[in-house]
């Protein structure tokens, strides 16, 4: 379908093919800020890039999405604000310029992710035309060169703050395989997906609250997460995040102010379900990850405060179902989407509480098994 709709707009067959898959944060989305883990993997969602060469030294993008399209000189490359999505391609360009000679190209944005916020659709655009440009140049880039020009293309070039895992995730994600980064060592590894034949199921659950709804307060708490981890490192001397109990949060030699203690309290429960969740996946002990599901959520609304009355609605129906072991907000670039484990028997029950949520609220949600999807291609 991409490949028609770059022949439609542009009267040529594109020369390369990149598929970006969409990623989630299932546990530890803040584990950059404290180097601990996170559990990360790719969803259905998808961005697909097409390009092919032009004869002039032009670079067309089209949205096919959002049917929108922007143009530029490849020697003169600026950010603008108005030309919003399309500053996504200019920066990756700019940032592969010191390696490829510019040229005219044609280039055709499709897929589900290009109805996403910044902090995802910002790195798959990058990365995916990032890696076309590579590989219709005849360039093999380093793929730690890659990533950190992708990354300076979302955070410096574009001032999206976007985190290197989630680059990461969308280079590396393997299809029914979870992601697990060790942000200390700067290493990922593979869990598989053993949901399957085990009496529970991963469910995500969107609220479909509109996504500035909770976007705008992230954006409010990673400022306050380095606020409160500057204050941490000032006082403490402990050369890693993991040496740090709560008692030493309560330290009264090492007075910390209360708002930066209740986000390091929950940093520190975030660390510890991460760094737990590999165990409780290949062991299939679902009923202790979906009590670190609660309690990261409880964390999420009492020291974070980053939630909002749809959510709370949901997280509170989910709680008094016996057969759903945990459920906690997680971050996908839409906003407003819930993770529930839940055992078979109990799917029904979630549904019927959904429902209700739509006579209350007025928003239409979707609940549907998670599975991990598949992986970046090129063609």
């Amino acid at each position: 379908m991409s490949n028609s709709k770059h022949y439609s707009e542009y009267q040529q067959t594109p020369q390369v093919v990149v598929r970006v898959p969409g990623i989630v944060k299932i546990l530890g989305a803040f584990a950059e800020n404290y180097k601990g883990y996170a559990l990360c993997a790719a969803d259905s969602r998808e961005l697909k890039v097409t390009v092919s060469f032009r004869q002039d030294s032009q670079i067309r993008v089209f949205n096919a999405v959002l049917n929108d399209r922007k143009h530029f000189s490849s020697t003169a490359i600026k950010f603008r604000k108005e030309d919003r999505w399309s500053n996504f391609v200019k920066g990756i360009i700019f940032e592969l310029s010191t390696m490829i000679q510019p040229k005219g190209m044609n280039i055709t944005l499709d897929g589900s992710l290009l109805k996403d916020e910044n902090k995802i659709l910002c790195p798959a655009v990058a990365l995916g035309v990032g890696i076309a440009v590579c590989k219709i140049s005849n360039i093999d880039v380093p793929r730690n060169r890659l990533l950190t020009d992708v990354y300076n293309a979302c955070n410096r070039f574009c001032g999206e703050r976007v985190e290197y895992m989630t680059i990461l995730t969308m280079m590396n994600a393997k299809e029914h395989n979870f992601v697990l980064f060790n942000n200390q060592e700067g290493s990922y590894s593979y869990i598989e997906n053993t949901f399957r034949d085990s009496g529970y199921k991963l469910f995500f659950i969107d609220s479909k609250i509109p996504p500035a709804a909770l976007n705008d307060e992230l954006d409010l708490v990673q400022d306050t997460i380095v606020e409160a981890m500057g204050h941490l490192r000032t006082g403490y001397n402990q050369s890693s995040f993991k040496n740090l109990s709560l008692s030493d949060l309560e330290d009264r030699i090492n007075p910390m102010p209360e708002d930066s203690r209740r986000v390091c309290s929950f940093l520190l429960e975030e660390y510890k379900s991460a760094s737990n969740v590999e165990k409780c996946i290949k062991n299939r002990e679902f009923d202790l990850l979906g009590r670190s599901f609660t309690r990261i959520e409880k964390g999420l609304r009492d020291n974070l405060e980053l939630t909002c009355p749809e959510l709370d609605w949901i997280i509170k129906r989910c709680s008094e179902i016996s057969s759903c072991a945990g459920a906690c907000v997680i971050f996908t670039g839409r906003g407003g989407v819930i993770a529930a484990i839940v055992k078979e028997g109990g799917v029904e029950q979630i549904q019927s509480r959904l429902e209700e949520y739509e006579r209350i609220f007025g928003f239409c949600p979707t609940f549907l098994e998670f599975v991990p999807g598949g992986s970046l291609s090129i063609r």
